[in-house]
């Protein structure tokens, strides 16, 4: 069952730009750990960064993203956790391991280490700090040289993902979820996106 929550936008250093509650597709803005992980206790100290995403303005509800990136050192996820409201009511594993761009898997009986988790929803700005999301749908991507293979779906992909969901999934496997390195390659682009690097750069 999805439930709505509230949280605020990111802090930003001097040397930044304010961060602000997108309203254009493909705009971007940062979500503040701290106050997440007080409202999802248990995966605190889990994110290390977090992103909130436009997907689609012409949607009623518009459609957003929450882009989260997992500390290497923290990130293993029960099933107990990944049942939480948060993630919505579909629930589905994606392999950042290999190429095949097309495949969407489900979400095992056991414990998994995702490296990222794309949760799908609609969002609303409450005031220039806060919005308030909820969740319809998560992906959680996992690495299966390290983990047991899952059992794919079998629903077509188109089934299971829109285009702007497919796009920002693979976004966060191109960019390995680095927002700064998005930022610079995609400065002064008015969408706040748009293009495929032509080197898929990961973080391990």
């Amino acid at each position: 069952m999805a439930a709505s929550l509230t949280f605020n936008i990111g802090k930003y250093k001097q040397d930044e730009e304010k961060e602000e509650f997108p309203i254009k597709n493909g705009k971007r803005c940062k979500v503040d750990i701290g106050y997440f992980t007080e409202k999802i206790t248990e995966l605190k100290d889990k994110p290390e960064s977090i992103v909130l995403t436009l997907l689609k303005e012409d949607d009623e509800p518009k459609k957003f993203s929450l882009s989260i990136k997992l500390n290497n050192n923290n990130k293993k996820i029960n099933k107990e956790t990944s049942n939480l409201p948060i993630f919505g009511g579909e629930k589905h594993i994606y392999i950042n391991a290999n190429e095949s761009i097309n495949k969407l898997y489900k979400l095992p009986e056991v414990d998994i280490e995702p490296t990222h988790i794309l949760i799908i929803g609609t969002a609303t700005e409450d005031n220039k700090t806060s919005f308030t999301f909820t969740a319809t749908k998560s992906i959680f991507f996992i690495n299966t040289t390290e983990q047991q293979l899952t059992e794919e779906i079998s629903n077509t992909f188109q089934t299971l993902l829109t285009i702007e969901e497919f796009l920002n999934l693979r976004y966060i496997d191109y960019f390995s979820f680095d927002n700064d390195k998005f930022n610079q390659l995609y400065k002064g682009n008015s969408q706040g996106g748009g293009g495929i690097s032509k080197k898929k750069n990961k973080s391990k």
